[in-house]
């Protein structure tokens, strides 16, 4: 007859947390400290691969090891994360943020890091919110004045700061990231403003009213919703000699 023909079949063990691993949504594995860049509002979702002691993957039907797992982000993001089933015998946790920063992920078998864990979650702010930007005095520091007083015949601006949906400051780190600000100076005479970058997500809006009175300083960004700011301008000072 033919010949016996065996064939072995390796069962995974017992799942080790060294041999286990973190992988993205296409279920590559995810290198240990390296960051996953995102932008507040979205979501990293995680998946957990369970393997034994020889790297064998455990296939999905068998024991739940859920109550096992466990998760800690630091800093503590808006919504704690938590381990849910996911196919094929995988796990997974998901981490969302709305404030901009680096979120510390740690996902742990038995309070022991899986092999790759440690993934630094880098949240970048979002774009800029025309309703959230801020006018703010001349050095950025703070509230404007009411009305800002200024001198007739002297050059002025006000501080205005970009911020994303969720109050984020703006970063800057391109000309593309510039925001389309304008303004103008409205009462006796009406004058365009001046906008200057400061190539760090805020901005100098710059006039040189020559006649005094009451004026209103209308700031706009991209179409958007305008603010205004009351500007009062007095006559310059003379000194007799």
């Amino acid at each position: 007859g033919s010949p016996l023909q065996l064939r072995f079949v390796a069962e995974a063990g017992e799942p080790r947390a060294a041999t286990s691993a973190l992988l993205d949504r296409q279920r590559q594995p995810l290198v240990s400290g390296a960051p996953v860049e995102l932008v507040v509002g979205e979501t990293l979702e995680l998946l957990v691969q369970l393997a034994d002691a020889d790297g064998i993957a455990l296939p999905p039907g068998g024991v739940d090891y859920i109550g096992e797992l466990t998760v800690e982000v630091s800093p503590p993001p808006l919504y704690p994360p938590s381990i849910q089933p996911a196919a094929d015998g995988l796990y997974m946790t998901t981490i969302s943020a709305r404030s901009a920063g680096t979120y510390y992920v740690d996902v742990m078998l038995q309070r022991v890091s899986l092999g790759n864990s440690g993934v630094p979650a880098r949240f970048h702010e979002g774009p800029t919110d025309a309703a959230n930007m801020q006018v703010l005095a001349r050095n950025g520091a703070g509230a404007l004045e009411d009305p800002l007083a200024v001198t007739a015949g002297e050059e002025a601006y006000v501080y205005v700061r970009s911020f994303d949906m969720y109050n984020n400051p703006r970063q800057y780190s391109s000309v593309a990231d510039a925001d389309p600000y304008s303004g103008t100076l409205q009462g006796v005479e009406e004058l365009e403003v001046h906008v200057q970058d400061l190539k760090s997500g805020a901005y100098h809006l710059i006039f040189a009213p020559t006649v005094t009175g009451l004026f209103s300083l209308e700031v706009q960004l991209a179409g958007g919703a305008v603010t205004t700011v009351p500007v009062l301008v007095t006559p310059a000072a003379f000194y007799a000699a």
